[in-house]
């Protein structure tokens, strides 16, 4: 099989940011392979927040540690749902801290990964 695809949330983002934690410890929570996508529409929330985090977004796809993926839907969560049935419910995994979203996902069988404890990835 070939990489985890971890798609990254809004709030995901921005909490790395805030809390300092480097995605380097994705490796340890996964434990495999895996490639970092932004849907554009998280990119567009990321810009409304501050410049600051949308240039850590971008930053992330220019050097190559991420991709952007064009986004069809209006709201974040129903692309992130969207984009995990279409990429493949094993090979997705959902990068974010929203428990609403977390909750739905975890209905329909998609693995999440959220901040737990402001230093640490979790996933459920």
């Amino acid at each position: 099989m070939g990489k985890k695809l971890v798609l990254l949330d809004t709030n995901f983002l921005a909490s790395v940011m805030k809390f300092k934690i480097s995605l380097d410890r994705m490796e340890d929570v996964l434990q495999e392979a895996y490639e970092f996508l932004i849907p554009a529409r998280v990119l567009e929330e990321l810009k409304k927040i501050s410049p600051r985090h949308e240039l850590f977004a971008k930053r992330l796809i220019e050097s190559g540690r991420a991709r952007l993926l064009p986004s069809e839907e209006e709201s974040v969560d129903k692309e992130l749902v969207r984009l995990s049935q279409k990429l493949g419910k094993g090979r997705v995994v959902i990068a974010t801290n929203d428990k609403v979203l977390r909750k739905k996902l975890r209905k329909i069988g998609v693995r999440c990964v959220f901040v737990k404890g402001k230093k640490y990835f979790r996933v459920e």
